[in-house]
């Protein structure tokens, strides 16, 4: 059976729920956070030897999910709160506001472990090692994201004129760009990632071998 390629990446649910808490008069000092919620889940995956691991990840990957032959996932969900409005120097401005992130990662998890021969353990933990590292990356690429959505709120702008009402559509102009910039940063990691002389490829053929 031939080798299958880890096909590890992110699954992004951006979702922008936009409201806004209009507070009139002069705006005081601006302030932002991005908050970050991390949860990892696993799935059991069985096997003695590499060959057997690797049918084993790709049959429970493809049950959790949603990607073809993906044998781990980063999911992220990026939202913001309710900003609050203030008007400064005749333009509508965000006060404060809260930037969430949530990151869910899944994994693998070997049963059975202590039965496998040596080879096949040592190989193990230095693919997952790889692994892990590669959805972390996936996380790391997601905070940028976040922050600079969060950046990008801040120095939004409303016509008073308008009563701020042009605030939220230009708003979702302006992070629909960020989240596709944050997409196409995720998809050329995996990119350089699926090359086969990268070292996550080379660790997962090594497993495959492994007896």
């Amino acid at each position: 059976m031939a080798r299958r390629r880890i096909g590890t990446t992110i699954c992004a649910v951006l979702g922008l729920m936009v409201g806004f808490c209009f507070s009139p008069g002069m705006a005081g000092d601006a302030s932002a956070k991005v908050k970050v919620s991390v949860k990892t889940t696993y799935y059991p995956i069985s096997g003695k030897s590499g060959k057997a691991l690797n049918a084993s990840m790709l049959r429970g990957g493809s049950n959790r999910i949603s990607l073809s032959h993906a044998v781990a996932a980063t999911e992220t969900e990026l939202d913001f709160g309710e900003p609050k409005i203030s008007i400064k120097k005749g333009k509508c401005i965000v006060e404060d506001v809260d930037v969430y992130l949530k990151i869910r990662y899944i994994y693998p998890k070997w049963k059975g472990r202590g039965a496998a021969k040596t080879q096949v353990r040592k190989r193990w933990d230095a693919f997952w090692r790889e692994l892990k590292r590669h959805e972390e990356n996936h996380g790391e690429i997601a905070k940028a994201g976040a922050k600079a959505l969060e950046k990008e709120l801040m120095r939004m702008k409303g016509n008073v004129a308008l009563g701020c009402a042009d605030f939220g559509g230009f708003a979702r102009l302006r992070l629909d760009a960020i989240i596709r910039k944050t997409a196409r940063a995720q998809r050329n990691f995996d990119r350089r990632e699926y090359a086969a002389s990268s070292k996550i490829s080379r660790l997962q053929r090594l497993l495959y071998e492994a007896r």
